[in-house]
């Protein structure tokens, strides 16, 4: 189980961390895992900055899983990007 502290807090714009590498890590997973290729779908760099494409990439994760979207990594994005992950 991941740590409460990982789980409760919240991932935008200007974050900066392994947690946002894992989070990138976990979209690129998720990608691979898709049935067709989607050109507007680009993988992410695991650099660990959550900028711009890290936002969108993430805008798509969450319209493809009903989640609410607002490319912000909080609790349920980020439940739902873990299971992908150990899914995928």
């Amino acid at each position: 189980m991941l740590d409460e502290a990982i789980m409760g807090t919240i991932y935008k714009y200007g974050t900066r961390g392994f947690i946002v590498k894992l989070i990138q890590k976990c979209f690129n997973d998720w990608k691979s895992s898709l049935f067709t290729e989607s050109p507007e779908i680009d993988y992410l760099d695991t650099d660990g900055k959550y900028g711009t494409k890290t936002k969108n990439a993430i805008k798509i994760f969450q319209e493809e899983q009903e989640l609410s979207v607002d490319g912000v990594v909080g609790t349920n994005t980020m439940r739902a990007l873990i299971k992908s992950f150990l899914l995928g």
